[in-house]
């Protein structure tokens, strides 16, 4: 190592130690049992994936307008214990879905797009194989292919969280108990059927909402559609077919319920960040409805059944975006919020009818029916351009994706009538999130700033079980030449 590189690698062990020694640790961090957080036998774990704060006021503001009453989480974080959560990775600022949740699951922070194991092949245990080990249930239910890197960073060990195949064969191997999504495509194959596998391994297979419904098996593999769960707008709207994330956890939890000695599950509302890559605050808004419904099927659970623990976290923030004021002293804002109301669809289905090469009358009408939008015939030309890929809006190194476009251009138009919101980016972004805990016995105060390593020793502890899993500093990982694997695909498709 010469010089410059030693200098370099001197400064950002500096830096990581200053930043550990300003950070109030929590006692429960450090494995201490004087905060008062209870023990408990089952832990549900509760995910959104790229929900900003932003995002969840949005959400607040939309469902006491037009559907009078408050968020479940809103419940929850005021009588348990809130706070907001640092998500950087190893060597980054800015964290993937894979780094996050591993530092969920292991207590420690990897390089983005590893999953359990440090640049090195070193491997991490997560918590779901430590309570696998003391005879706990295990489950993950997504809205995501079950394995997309949120679910599958609390079970599998790989290099690059793009070997979603070989993440599906990490499960067969004695996987979770309850494994509910989407992602069939990871389990078929011209020569291997692993459907028929996992049932010969115990687990009863779905595919469908009555699949679901009358499911009684005690190990449950679903994925109920080839790729991701549709949007919830479009499964409202549009008659996409599949379960609702309420209706996964409902059938979970019923399940893992069964477990004498407890269970350790985590669910992930996972498309509220697809849907703020994409800058489609309509698809982001239901999604983040869908989840709140989830998570008061939770929570109604932690009510009924005493020594369980309930923590919700965010992985990372995604496209911060934000509703902004409009009209002299912003008068105008709450109607142009209420636009939101016309949403019938995701840009991702408004697009598929609109198609390639639409002529003006099918982007006019889709437009009209979908988006709740009356377009001047120079905005219908401006979005002819943007659907035959003519045209692409936003920051070249921050709005990566066609679909930021869309976005984009529909906040140009409709004049008065347009959506209030905007985007700053269609990547993640390095802000703080939300974070709570929620349970009998837990009390009602603030987190302060924590760390998302943090929760792991929180499960750990109430768990009762001592553990830690090996150490990597930044430094070290830069040393070994830590670098983000090639991307065969966007990590959010």
């Amino acid at each position: 190592m010469d010089r410059r590189e030693l200098l370099r690698h001197g400064a950002l062990a500096s830096v990581g130690l200053a930043a550990a020694s300003v950070r109030p640790v929590p006692v429960w961090a450090a494995g201490g049992r004087d905060s008062g957080v209870p023990r408990a036998n089952r832990i549900i774990f509760f995910a959104y994936d790229g929900m900003t704060w932003e995002d969840l006021s949005m959400a607040r503001y939309y469902a006491m307008r037009h559907r009078d009453r408050r968020l479940e989480v809103e419940r929850l974080m005021a009588t348990g214990a809130s706070g907001a959560m640092l998500v950087h990775s190893l060597t980054s600022i800015v964290t993937d879905s894979s780094a996050a949740s591993v530092a969920w699951s292991t207590g420690r922070k990897i390089v983005n797009q590893a999953m359990g194991v440090y640049p090195d092949g070193t491997q991490l245990t997560t918590i779901l194989q430590l309570a696998r080990d003391r005879g706990l249930a295990t489950g993950l239910m997504t809205t995501t292919r079950i394995t997309h890197a949120t679910p599958a960073g609390w079970w599998a060990h790989t290099d690059n969280r793009e070997r979603e195949r070989d993440i599906a064969l990490q499960y067969l191997d004695d996987g979770p108990d309850i494994l509910l999504g989407g992602g069939a495509m990871n389990f078929t194959s011209q020569d291997r059927d692993l459907f028929s596998e996992f049932e010969e391994q115990g687990y009863q297979v779905l595919r469908s909402q009555e699949d679901l419904r009358g499911a009684t098996g005690n190990r449950l593999l679903g994925a109920f559609t080839r790729d991701h769960l549709p949007y919830e707008i479009d499964r409202m709207y549009q008659g996409a077919e599949s379960p609702s994330l309420a209706d996964l956890v409902r059938k979970g939890l019923e399940v893992l319920d069964g477990s004498e000695r407890g269970f350790v599950a985590q669910i992930e509302a996972g498309r509220v960040d697809h849907a703020n890559h994409q800058n489609d605050p309509g698809a982001a808004l239901w999604e983040i409805l869908a989840g709140d419904e989830a998570l008061g099927v939770a929570m109604d659970y932690v009510d009924r059944r005493p020594g369980t623990l309930l923590i919700v976290g965010v992985d990372h923030a995604t496209g911060c975006g934000g509703v902004y004021g409009r009209g002299t002293a912003y008068r105008s804002s709450n109607e142009a919020f209420d636009q939101l109301t016309l949403r019938r669809s995701s840009y991702n289905h408004l697009r598929s009818v609109i198609g390639s090469d639409p002529s003006p009358d099918v982007v006019r009408d889709a437009v009209r029916e979908l988006m709740g939008l009356e377009l001047a015939d120079a905005d219908v030309a401006r979005l002819v351009e943007v659907a035959s890929g003519d045209l692409r809006l936003g920051h070249p190194r921050a709005h990566g994706d066609a679909l930021n476009t869309w976005h984009q251009a529909l906040t140009l138009m409709g004049g008065n009538s347009s959506l209030n919101v905007n985007y700053a980016t269609g990547n993640h972004t390095a802000s703080p999130v939300p974070v709570a805990i929620y349970g009998s016995g837990v009390p009602s105060t603030g987190l302060g700033v924590i760390d998302n390593t943090d929760l792991f020793n929180l499960m750990v502890d109430a768990l009762g079980i001592s553990f830690q899993n090996p150490y990597m500093s930044e430094a070290e990982a830069l040393q070994l030449g830590a670098v983000v694997p090639a991307e065969t695909r966007p990590h959010w498709a």
